[in-house]
Parts: C-alpha cells; sequence; structure tokens
C-alpha cells in the first residue's frame, strides 16, 4: 500500500499534471482579480485547498478545482518523494539538484510566509 502511493508520488505524471493545473489556476485566479479584487481573488482561489461554486442565490457549494494550498503541497511532496526515489547526488546532476531545492525552498518559503505574515 505505502509503496503504491509513494510510487504515484513520484511519478512524472503527477509532476505534469500539478503543473497544467497549476497553469490553468493562475488563468483563472487572474481572471478573477477583474470581479473580485485582489486579495478575494487570492484568498479564494490560491489561499484555499479547494475552489467551489456557489450556483445561483442558493447556500449550497459545489467543489470544482483543487486550489492554490492543495497543489502546492501536492507539488511539494512530488518533488521530495522523486528526489527520494530516482535522483543520486552525482557531479553531474549538482544543477538539477540546486534547481529543485530552490523550488522546495520557494514552495516552502511561500507557505510559511502566508501562514505567519501580518497586514
Amino acid at each position: 500500500m505505502f509503496t503504491k502511493v509513494f510510487r504515484f508520488l513520484s511519478s512524472l505524471r503527477l509532476t505534469v499534471v500539478l503543473l497544467l493545473l497549476f497553469i490553468v489556476l493562475v488563468f483563472i485566479g487572474t481572471l478573477a482579480q477583474v470581479d473580485l479584487g485582489i486579495w478575494d481573488a487570492q484568498a479564494k482561489y490560491f489561499r484555499s485547498l479547494v475552489i467551489y461554486w456557489k450556483p445561483g442565490n442558493s447556500a449550497l457549494q459545489l467543489p470544482v478545482f483543487p486550489g492554490g494550498y492543495l497543489l502546492g503541497s501536492l507539488l511539494f511532496f512530488n518533488l521530495v518523494a522523486a528526489h527520494i526515489s530516482r535522483f543520486t547526488l552525482t557531479r553531474k546532476k549538482i544543477g538539477i539538484f540546486l534547481t529543485h531545492i530552490g523550488v522546495v525552498m520557494l514552495l516552502l518559503g511561500q507557505f510559511v510566509t502566508d501562514m505567519v505574515q501580518v497586514e
């Protein structure tokens, strides 16, 4: 069971799907800033686990798309799992390793900043 989950988390297909979902999320989040404003659009699209849609005037909320926190978390675990399972640190691969460490630091830095910032 754990092996299947780990293999799924470290797969290149998951990486590609997550990056494509991020592109779509940034696109719709940017378009939503016209109607919602920058702060509300960030809260709804990028600082949420799931994006909900409210049909009409009803109180019902339907989940329609993964939010920024969910995609970012999955991408972080995907990157760490891929490094554990596939990458070996050699002299030839130090550039790739440093690039991926930079991406991990960006993801963690954004999350920590978002959690502790005061405006």
